[in-house]
């Protein structure tokens, strides 16, 4: 049996990384976070909205009322880990304001 120094290595690292991930994540997805962008529509079957950066998200629990398309917005809110939003990461919004 042969044994691979770099895979033992690689296997390794792979496992570090992910032991540190959870913890990254959580800090970030329970801060309030402030986003600017524009409202895409009605998606699926969340609200869609394009962030300043480009990236496309879902808006979970907003209105397709009160948000509607077009409309440029700054909101507060967070990340969430489970959604029924189907497209994109998902951001439950706190607050918004018009911009």
């Amino acid at each position: 049996m042969r044994m691979w120094p770099w895979r033992t290595m690689l296997i390794g690292a792979a496992l570090l990384a992910a032991a540190a991930l959870p913890l990254a994540a959580e800090k970030s997805m329970d801060d309030d976070i402030e986003l600017l962008g524009e409202v895409m529509g009605l998606g699926a079957p969340c609200v869609q909205f394009r962030v300043d950066s480009g990236e496309t998200i879902s808006l979970q629990g907003a209105s397709p009322q009160e948000f509607q398309k077009g409309m440029k917005l700054r909101l507060s809110g967070q990340w969430l880990r489970i959604s029924n939003c189907m497209q994109g990461r998902a951001f439950r919004v706190v607050k918004h304001s018009m911009l």
